[in-house]
C-alpha cells in the first residue's frame, strides 16, 4: 500500500487526490477507523484537505481550526509538533467545547499526528477517529506517522511544483515583456529612421535643385519654403529625442516660477493656428475668469500645450474642432485640450502616454511622429507635481486631455511673461551631375506632397515624362491604362496599402508577361529592409533622403537594361 502511494507521488497526482487516496488507504488498513486530514495555511489556520468518511457536518466544525495546546486533538498535534491521542472525546478536556456535538455526530476516540515538512515546518494534521473509545495499537501508531510521512512528501512535491510553475510563469512574462520591448525598439528606430528621413528628403532634394538649376521665383520660393517647413519638423524631432533622453537621463530641468497663463495659452495656439487652418480645424481658447498666475516653467508649460495641441490636431479630420479649455481649481488650475478627432481604443488608452508607443506603427499608418509628444507632456506634468490623463469613449468619439498644474500662492512674486516661439534653421548639400531620361515615362508613387513635387522636379529636369500617384491604388488604375510606363518608383510606408502590396499585385498581374522595373525609394533603410523589398519584387532599393545624382543613375540603369 506504502509503494502505490509513493507511486501516486511520483506521477505527479494532484494533491487533493494524493490526500484522499491517503485517507482511503489508512480506512482499508484498519477497518471501523475514519480518517482526515487538515492543512495549514499561512496564517496558521487549519483547513480540511481530506476527509471523506467522516459526517460533512463535522468537517464544517473543524474548518478553520485554530492552532493551540488544547484545541481538540489536530489543533494541539499541530502546536506540538507531536502525536495527541485522545481514547475518549467525552472525558478529554482538550475537546470541552465540542463535545455536545461529538455526540451528534458519535465520535469517541481521535489520535492526531502531525504532517511535518523535511525541515520540521508544521504542513497539517493527520487524524484517525472512532466511534467508540478506543487507544491505539502500537501497529496504528506506526501507520499514522507513515501515513503522515506520504503525506508531507505529496505535500512538498505539490508546493515544489507550483513553485516550479511559479518561476516558468515568471520566466515566461519576463521573456514576454523582453520580447515586446525589443519589439517596440525595433518599431521605434524603423519610425525613427522613417520620421528624420521623411524632412531630409524633401531638404536635400530641393536644397540641390537650388544649387544646380535655373528656377522661376515663384518655384525657388516654393523650395524655399518647404526647405524651412521641413526642417522646422526636422528639428522639432531632435528637440523631442533629446528631451527624451533628458528625462531618462534625470537631466531635465525646470525654472518654476509665477507665469501668467494666458498669454502662454494664446501664443501656442497662435503657433498652431496656421497647421489647423490647412486642415479646416477650428482652434477655440476659453479661460476663466480670475485665473492668476501659475507655479511653472513657462517655456515647459508651452511646451505641453503645443504638443497637445499637435496630438489634437494629428488626429482630427477636417471640420473638426480643437477647444483649449483653462479653469481654477482648489489651489489647482485644470487644462483641458478636446478634440472631435478619431478618439482613442478602449486597449490603447492605459498605454498612450508611454515613450514610443503608437496605436499604430505599421507601415500603413495614416498619421507620423515617433510617439515621444505625450511621454514628455506626462514627465513634464509630473515634474511640476501635476497630472495628465486621457480619456475617450473610443474610435470616432474624440478624445480629451486633462492636466492639473499648481496655482502660484498669494504673495508670489511678480509673473513672467510668456515666452516666445523659437526660429530654427535648416542646411543642404549639393548635387552631382546626373544623366538624361529624355522619353523615359516615369510613374512616381508617394502619398508624401512635397516628396512628389520634389521628384518630379528631378525627374522632369533631366526630361523625363513623369505621372504620380498618392497611393498603391491609384498607381495600379494608372498601370493598367495608357501610357505605358518604363520604371515605377514607388514609396514603402503609405497609408491604406503600402508599397509592398502594390508590387505584389503588379507582379501578379505581370505573370507571364512583360516585367515592369521598379524602385522601392523608401526611409526604410536598414539591411533587412532591402532584402524585403528585393525579396517582395522590386529591383533596387534607394533609401530616402533620396539623392538626385543616384536616382536618375538607377533610373536610367533600369531603362537601358530593359528589353528593347
Amino acid at each position: 500500500m506504502q509503494n502505490r502511494l509513493l507511486e501516486l507521488v511520483a506521477r505527479g497526482t494532484p494533491l487533493p487526490d494524493m490526500l484522499h487516496s491517503i485517507t482511503r488507504a489508512i480506512e482499508l488498513l484498519s477497518p471501523g477507523m475514519m480518517a482526515s486530514v487538515l492543512l495549514v495555511d499561512d496564517e496558521g489556520i487549519l483547513h480540511v484537505g481530506a476527509g471523506a468518511s467522516l459526517p460533512p457536518a463535522y468537517n464544517a466544525v473543524v474548518e478553520g481550526l485554530a492552532i493551540g495546546p488544547t484545541v481538540g486533538s489536530c489543533g494541539a498535534a499541530a502546536y506540538s509538533k507531536r502525536m495527541v491521542v485522545v481514547t475518549d472525546i467525552s472525558t478529554h478536556p482538550n475537546w470541552a467545547p465540542y463535545r455536545d456535538k461529538m455526540k451528534d455526530f458519535r465520535l469517541q476516540a481521535c489520535w492526531s499526528g502531525p504532517i511535518l515538512s523535511s525541515e520540521g515546518r508544521v504542513l497539517g494534521t493527520l487524524a484517525m477517529y472512532y466511534n467508540e473509545p478506543r487507544a491505539p495499537t502500537e501497529q496504528e501508531l506506526h501507520l499514522i506517522e507513515t501515513m503522515a510521512h506520504i503525506a508531507s512528501v505529496a505535500m512538498e512535491k505539490a508546493k515544489a511544483e507550483q513553485e516550479r510553475e511559479r518561476l516558468l510563469a515568471r520566466e515566461r512574462l519576463a521573456r514576454h515583456e523582453a520580447e515586446a520591448a525589443s519589439r517596440t525598439k525595433d518599431e521605434f528606430l524603423s519610425m525613427l529612421s522613417h520620421e528624420l528621413r521623411t524632412p531630409l528628403t524633401s531638404i536635400l532634394g530641393w536644397a540641390q535643385l537650388l544649387r544646380t538649376r535655373a528656377m522661376s521665383e515663384d518655384k525657388r520660393q516654393r523650395a524655399l519654403e518647404t526647405i524651412e517647413r521641413n526642417a522646422r519638423a526636422q528639428t522639432q524631432l531632435i528637440e523631442d529625442l533629446l528631451d527624451i533622453s533628458r528625462i531618462v537621463t534625470g537631466k531635465m530641468r525646470l525654472e518654476v516660477r509665477p507665469v501668467e497663463p494666458l498669454p502662454v495659452l494664446e501664443v501656442a495656439l497662435d503657433a498652431m493656428r496656421p497647421a489647423a487652418e490647412a486642415r479646416g480645424i477650428r482652434l477655440d481658447l476659453r479661460v476663466s475668469p480670475g485665473m492668476g498666475p501659475l507655479l511653472v516653467d513657462a517655456e515647459r508649460l508651452q511646451q505641453v500645450v503645443w504638443n497637445l495641441l499637435t496630438n489634437a490636431i494629428k488626429f482630427t479630420s477636417s471640420g473638426g474642432q480643437v477647444v483649449v479649455r483653462l479653469e481654477r481649481g482648489e489651489g489647482e488650475a485644470l487644462l483641458e485640450v478636446e478634440d472631435t478627432g478619431q478618439g482613442i481604443e478602449p486597449a490603447f488608452l492605459p498605454h498612450v502616454f508611454e515613450r514610443f508607443r503608437q496605436a499604430d506603427s505599421s507601415t500603413t499608418r495614416k498619421h507620423g511622429g515617433l510617439g515621444l509628444g505625450l511621454a514628455i507632456v506626462r514627465h513634464v506634468v509630473e515634474m511640476h507635481g501635476g497630472s495628465v490623463s486621457a480619456h475617450s469613449e473610443g474610435p470616432g468619439r474624440g478624445s480629451t486631455f486633462r492636466v492639473v498644474l499648481p496655482l502660484a500662492p498669494s504673495g508670489a512674486p511678480e509673473p513672467l511673461p510668456a515666452p516666445r516661439v523659437r526660429p530654427v534653421r535648416g542646411t543642404g548639400s549639393p548635387e552631382a551631375e546626373a544623366p538624361s531620361l529624355e522619353g523615359v515615362r516615369v510613374l512616381v508613387v508617394e502619398d508624401a506632397p512635397d516628396t512628389r513635387a520634389l521628384l518630379t522636379e528631378v525627374l522632369e529636369g533631366s526630361r523625363a515624362q513623369v505621372t504620380c500617384a498618392a497611393s498603391a491604388q491609384e498607381a495600379l488604375a494608372l498601370l493598367l491604362g495608357p501610357p505605358r510606363v518604363d520604371v515605377l518608383i514607388s514609396d514603402i510606408g503609405m497609408a491604406g496599402e503600402d508599397g509592398y502590396e502594390l508590387i505584389r499585385q503588379l507582379r501578379a498581374r505581370e505573370r507571364g508577361g512583360e516585367r515592369l522595373p521598379a524602385v522601392a525609394l523608401t526611409v526604410f533603410a536598414r539591411s533587412e529592409d532591402r532584402w524585403r523589398a528585393l525579396a517582395e519584387g522590386f529591383d533596387v532599393h534607394v533609401a530616402k533622403p533620396v539623392n538626385a545624382s543616384r536616382l536618375l543613375s538607377v533610373v536610367a540603369s533600369l531603362v537601358s537594361s530593359r528589353p528593347a
